[in-house]
């Protein structure tokens, strides 16, 4: 198995045995390659650690390069990043780096693709 799969898997495996996650996400410019990118993170609580103090765990999540950074190019980037989290019943807080007219608009048709899914 290739290594990114493994940790795939175990992230997946962690995020889907939590009741809720929170997710974070950054778009920035890339200075190397000039290309916008978007950094995801996720926060949950690891059932794994309850004998180590019930511990919140951080764990950086993906990195995605944009095209452009619309609302529906940082949607896509965003569930593709969390593919495999049911988002309708895990995400509990969604933070982003600036409330921009841009992010607004992402969390609006977030919230309307949430509705809609069956």
């Amino acid at each position: 198995m290739e290594l990114h799969l493994f940790f795939e898997k175990e992230l997946s495996d962690k995020f889907n045995k939590c009741e809720f996650l929170a997710v974070g996400f950054d778009e920035s410019l890339n200075k190397v390659t000039q290309k916008q990118q978007m950094d995801s993170k996720v926060r949950f609580w690891d059932e794994q650690k309850k004998n180590n103090n019930n511990k919140v765990c951080t764990r950086y999540l993906t990195l995605v390069f944009l095209g452009r950074t619309r609302s529906i190019d940082l949607l896509q980037a965003f569930k593709d990043g969390l593919k495999f989290v049911d988002l309708k019943k895990k995400i509990l807080q969604i933070s982003m780096d600036d409330p921009n007219p841009v992010n607004q608009k992402f969390l609006k048709d977030l919230k309307a693709d949430l509705n809609t899914d069956c």
